[in-house]
């Protein structure tokens, strides 16, 4: 690299030995050809970089004229003025004779490509895009060109062209550069100085500004370089649009049109690419950002409308089309309503809730996605669902607008929830079906929601605490924060061990209720140290069970080999005689039965029934079943204890008479206080009564 202050290096001495003397003062030749007015302007006319006019004015230039006094390698002797300097100093000479309209000859244009271009004398041979003789000389746009190309050197013409992509794509000024042995920036100032004389000689400029102006006027769809042809007589013999016209556009009008593609084909409109691409971007950002406000299709096409502007009024349609790619409009009232705005699948789920009158169970919301939108995994969809919209119902989902009350009214009510667990007992846990039913008493306007309603207006409009699974308590404050909610399994633990004996269920539910809220499908179910030691009795397994824990496991041992031979469960009134406990307790049975439960290997049936994990069936006759043998005796009637011998016989086992009778109502038999018997009616079918129940 060439110190600062000291002469060009050898590669440029080399440069300047190939090609001549006049490479050495380029910019006094170049000032040849400027105007007097030019000479006596300012150097700061120049616009050069304030870099370079600040180590000109060190020397004493402060007119352009004053560089006349120095050759190139003068200039190159300046502290911090190098080639990059020189460059842009010749070139801004150019422009600015070019904007003082200096008239550029043909040896001119000629000698900046070659000062040995003998070719330049030749015969030019036609040119690419000539007219054919059939066309009118002068009368058109392409006429006008042609000519203008037969005048200029050819090599000057092939540049043209090259740059234009007459023959093929478009080149760039570097490999054209490459091709004739020039850097970049001469071929610029090639081109340049030819786009300049071509204006100078034919001001096709106006005419073509003024030509485009009224074909845009009031237009409605993009306005396609390959269509100018068939719009207006001047291009009508231009043969490839896209290619001679961008370039002329692009040269010559520039600042008043721009040229772009849209849909891979070359459009021209009153505003360039870059204010074209800014407004995508604004119409785009704007559909995104009133995404949730409730527009209306008509509102938004017009606010995209007044972002297309006068400037892009023929490309409104295709903004829109660009800014709506990824937005979604729901039916309603109507009107087509903005409702979203992105392509997943919480966008899609929206639309189809924001379309929907009524909340929707998931699968059917994914059953409208995969009609408008293609198939989607339920799963997601499902995700989805939870994300954007309010539990309304087991597995159903909806918006705020599909809760059968007003914005105020829904506040009311959540107030009301509010103070009723804010009154409470300090602590107590509310379940929403407790709230509602107490808020029912005093406000009818209730009577017209869920739990799960209530549930989504204590979300968004009350102060209180939300738990989880429905469950509500009052915000506390401090160092304890707020509560967290009881779980069932903990709190029934918790109770018992309270108690210290075995409790009933209805007693275990009377005694959470008054700490933590609950549904009104109350359960317990074995887990852990919860079991069963009775008939809707329950304990603890490490406390309430009057067998060891050694001996309790061989029993399970010998309970497990047992079904596995028998293929057949057990009930729970069987378990003793099969385990061969004649002398224990019948509580220890049930105390087997609910620590068998809780054990992986074995698996409880409805009927109070254990089997064997992996099975399907108990594999033994049911209660229906065993009474339906008894009704030959039934139809002309038979004691409870007749009906009980039988289904007895049936199941192999002892049955209560209570468990009997309650058989027999579920037939639908009649109990004749006269005679003491039950009766069927005469025509009645076992299978026309199980067909009832299946349909049931």
């Amino acid at each position: 690299m060439r110190p600062r202050g000291e002469y060009p290096s050898e590669n440029y001495t080399m440069r300047r030995a190939k090609h001549g003397a006049r490479y050495a003062n380029r910019v006094q030749e170049a000032l040849i050809g400027a105007s007097v007015a030019l000479l006596r302007a300012p150097i700061e006319h120049l616009n050069l970089p304030l870099r370079a006019q600040n180590r000109l004015a060190q020397i004493g230039v402060s007119r352009v004229g004053d560089l006349v006094h120095y050759q190139d390698k003068d200039l190159l002797k300046v502290d911090g003025f190098g080639l990059s300097s020189l460059r842009e100093l010749h070139a801004a000479i150019d422009d600015a004779i070019a904007r003082h309209g200096d008239l550029l000859t043909d040896e001119t244009v000629g000698a900046d490509l070659s000062e040995n271009n003998s070719s330049d004398q030749e015969d030019i041979a036609e040119p690419v895009m000539v007219a054919t003789s059939s066309e009118p000389i002068g009368a058109d746009l392409f006429s006008i060109w042609n000519g203008f190309l037969a005048k200029i050197p050819a090599r000057s013409r092939d540049v043209i062209i090259a740059r234009m992509g007459g023959r093929d794509r478009p080149l760039t000024l570097e490999a054209l550069g490459r091709q004739f042995g020039l850097t970049r920036e001469r071929v610029r100032q090639v081109q340049q100085k030819v786009m300049v004389r071509f204006q100078l000689e034919t001001g096709v400029a106006d005419r073509l500004a003024d030509v485009l102006t009224q074909i845009l006027s009031s237009r409605s769809s993009p306005l396609y370089l390959a269509t100018l042809p068939a719009e207006d007589s001047w291009f009508q013999h231009v043969r490839n649009p896209e290619a001679l016209l961008d370039f002329l556009i692009d040269h010559l009008l520039k600042g008043k049109f721009g040229t772009f593609k849209i849909h891979g084909r070359g459009v021209v409109s009153r505003c360039s690419l870059p204010e074209w691409e800014r407004k995508l971007h604004t119409a785009r950002s704007f559909v995104a950002d009133n995404s949730s406000a409730g527009l209306t299709e008509s509102a938004l096409k017009l606010a995209v409308g007044a972002i297309a502007g006068v400037e892009a009024e023929e490309l409104q349609e295709e903004l829109w089309r660009h800014a709506t790619t990824y937005a979604h409009f729901a039916e309603r009232d109507g009107e087509r309503i903005l409702v979203a705005h992105g392509r997943g699948v919480d966008q899609m789920v929206t639309m189809v809730l924001e379309s929907s009158c009524e909340p929707l169970h998931y699968r059917e919301i994914a059953a409208r996605v995969e009609r408008a939108y293609g198939v989607q995994d339920v799963r997601r969809v499902h995700n989805s669902s939870d994300t954007v919209g309010y539990l309304l119902g087991r597995g159903v989902y909806g918006l705020r607008r599909h809760i059968p009350v007003s914005v105020s009214e829904g506040r009311y009510l959540a107030s009301l929830c509010e103070s009723l667990v804010k009154e409470g007992p300090i602590g107590r846990q509310w379940h929403t079906r407790e709230m509602l039913a107490d808020i029912e008493d005093q406000e009818p306007l209730s009577c017209s929601l869920s739990h799960y309603d209530l549930s989504v207006l204590l979300q968004t409009e009350s102060d209180l605490h939300y738990a989880g699974r429905q469950i509500w308590t009052a915000k506390t404050h401090g160092r304890g924060g707020v509560h967290a909610r009881i779980d069932i399994r903990n709190a029934i633990e918790a109770a018992l061990e309270e108690e210290g004996k075995p409790m009933a269920a209805i007693e275990i539910h009377r005694r959470i209720s008054t700490i933590r809220g609950l549904g009104n499908t109350f359960q317990v179910h074995p887990r852990g140290r919860l079991i069963r030691v009775g008939p809707a009795m329950w304990g603890l397994s490490d406390r309430d069970v009057d067998v060891a824990c050694d001996e309790l496991a061989e029993v399970l041992n010998k309970l497990y080999l047992l079904l596995s031979e028998r293929g057949r469960a057990f009930h729970v009134s069987e378990l003793l005689e099969a385990l061969r406990w004649r002398d224990k307790d019948a509580a220890v049975g049930w105390q087997t039965f609910g620590v068998a439960q809780v054990d992986s290997r074995f698996r409880c049936f409805a009927g109070d029934y254990l089997g064997l994990a992996g099975w399907t069936a108990t594999n033994r006759i049911s209660m229906h079943e065993a009474i339906a043998e008894a009704l030959p005796v039934l139809k002309v009637g038979a004691s409870v204890s007749k009906v009980q011998e039988v289904v007895e016989a049936q199941l192999e086992r002892g049955v209560s008479t209570d468990l009997v009778r309650a058989a027999l109502r579920g037939l639908g038999a009649s109990y004749d206080r006269l005679r003491g018997v039950w009766t069927l009616a005469e025509d009645f079918d076992l299978e026309d009564d199980e067909t009832s129940r299946e349909s049931s």
